[in-house]
């Protein structure tokens, strides 16, 4: 997802963003408002900062774009039926995108788990099983991919394939998400 400033603002900017805010909304459980600022008073202050940044660059992307996403909830909102819908399957097509992966994929730091496989002699077997599904996840995450763009080029319309200069006024807004490092590397 985000991970640096663009060159340039284009559609797989717009998309790259999308997934980050949908990411977002997962986390928050699709609450918006009032209930987000509530589910927030759990999270250290830079998880909120990043979460917030990560939907205003979204907001701003869209702003530039002249397209509502939608979220976190398409049907919901105002517009044409068709178009919601199709903004629903976007969304249903980026929640797929987000499940892709193998088993270790989510873990940060896998070392207890590594050390319990040893115990009952697995630790090989479990590590050749999800070496063996990064070829299929890679693809099927290039097929989601492939297929969010198409739609996402269909709700652009005519300026799915606009381009904007970091400098153009129309961008002055957006500010994009510093890189988040985990680590704090």
């Amino acid at each position: 997802m985000t991970n640096s400033s663009p060159a340039h603002y284009d559609r797989a900017v717009l998309l790259s963003a999308y997934l980050d805010a949908v990411g977002e909304f997962s986390t928050l459980e699709g609450k918006t408002g009032v209930e987000a600022e509530a589910a927030y008073a759990s999270w250290s202050p830079d998880a909120v900062k990043r979460s917030k940044s990560r939907m205003a660059y979204l907001a701003g992307l869209e702003k530039l774009f002249g397209v509502d996403l939608g979220l976190p909830d398409p049907l919901n909102g105002s517009g044409d039926m068709r178009r919601r819908v199709l903004l629903r399957f976007l969304l249903q097509t980026a929640r797929s995108y987000r499940a892709i992966g193998t088993p270790l994929d989510r873990y940060t730091e896998a070392g207890l788990l590594v050390k319990a496989m040893e115990d009952v002699r697995i630790v090989d077997a479990v590590t050749d099983s999800c070496a063996r599904m990064q070829s299929p996840v890679g693809t099927l995450r290039q097929q989601h991919l492939e297929l969010l763009d198409t739609v996402l080029s269909g709700l652009l319309g005519e300026r799915a394939d606009a381009i904007y200069e970091l400098g153009d006024p129309a961008a002055a807004d957006i500010v994009v998400p510093e890189p988040w490092d985990p680590w704090g590397i």
